[in-house]
């Protein structure tokens, strides 16, 4: 969870900064991807 609120923020100051572009937002939708799906193993192992 740390890590997903970590790739969320780094996007939104990419956003503010408008210094943003389609190849970082699939980079960082992909990261969140993975990232749910690390979480669906952990949940799965508990």
């Amino acid at each position: 969870m740390v890590e997903k609120r970590m790739i969320a923020s780094r996007f939104w100051k990419l956003a503010q900064l408008n210094d943003f572009n389609v190849k970082q937002y699939k980079q960082l939708k992909e990261e969140i991807k993975q990232l749910d799906e690390r979480i669906e193993k952990l949940k799965v192992k508990l």
